[in-house]
């Protein structure tokens, strides 16, 4: 029985930290999106703009994966 459990806990646990990874890159995307439109923050002269993966500024060539 208490291998039974301690089984069941060890599978929690890796679906528990499965999630966080995933709310995780969940939260970097969504921080990245904020930026879609403002004002680089390296340069603050371009503003960023979406390419597929990632948000990049076309005046000064800075990139964020998303």
């Amino acid at each position: 029985m208490q291998r039974s459990l301690f089984g069941e806990m060890r599978e929690l646990e890796s679906r528990l930290e499965e999630q966080e990874r995933r709310l995780t890159r969940l939260e970097r995307h969504l921080r990245a999106l904020d930026l879609c439109g403002a004002p680089c923050p390296r340069c603050a002269n371009g503003e960023m703009l979406q390419d597929d993966d990632r948000l990049h500024c076309p005046a000064c060539g800075y990139a964020h994966s998303l």
